[in-house]
């Protein structure tokens, strides 16, 4: 499966500009934070059941009471359109999914890349702006297996029915746990945190 978003609509939140290579011959790169809001099916691209994960049947958020999940992992070579600026080679990276109500999710990543200094002017004009994003990615992105693709393949073999209790520990915060029967093993990690613990 291919990462493909055509004619989505993204907020560039943030914008660092930075030097890279060796110190006789650095070049000029930058790092975009995006943010949109798209059909949870992208998902799929990701981990298979990391849907199951996030979403009960009824396409609402299944454990409200978690922040976004952030999954490691970089995506090379991908080609970047932002509004009327094309950016190739660019890796994606820095994922995070909130799910929201209809079967949508909330997805934050990082764009890095090394572009001219028009296109780093351009794309200064555009912070906290909603522009057009199309995006073509490679075919794959894990090559390995994560605390969290255990968990939603846990997930996907059990079912997660109403009656199913599942249990996912994060460090740094309480077990979440759900259902009544046999709890899950713990899956941590360190960028997920409970809501209710901020406040």
């Amino acid at each position: 499966m291919t990462l493909e978003l055509f004619g989505a609509r993204a907020t560039i939140k943030h914008l660092n500009i930075r030097k890279e290579g060796p110190q006789d011959d650095q070049i000029l790169a930058v790092d975009v934070k995006l943010q949109l809001i798209t059909d949870a099916g992208v998902l799929a691209y990701f981990h298979p059941t990391l849907r199951a994960l996030l979403f009960n049947e009824s396409g609402n958020p299944r454990i409200p009471q978690l922040d976004p999940i952030s999954l490691d992992g970089t995506i090379k070579d991908t080609e970047l359109k932002l509004g009327k600026i094309a950016l190739s080679p660019v890796e994606l990276k820095r994922f995070s999914f909130e799910p929201l109500a209809g079967d949508r999710v909330l997805v934050t990543f990082q764009a890095s890349t090394q572009p001219t200094g028009q296109q780093i002017a351009l794309l200064a004009e555009l912070v906290q702006s909603e522009i057009d994003l199309d995006v073509a990615g490679q075919a794959q992105l894990f090559k390995h297996d994560t605390p969290v693709a255990q968990v939603a393949r846990r997930l996907h073999e059990t079912g997660m029915r109403d009656e199913t209790q599942v249990q996912i520990s994060y460090m740094g915060m309480e077990p979440i746990v759900l259902g009544k029967d046999s709890p899950l093993d713990n899956a941590p990690r360190k960028t997920a945190k409970n809501k209710s613990e901020k406040q």
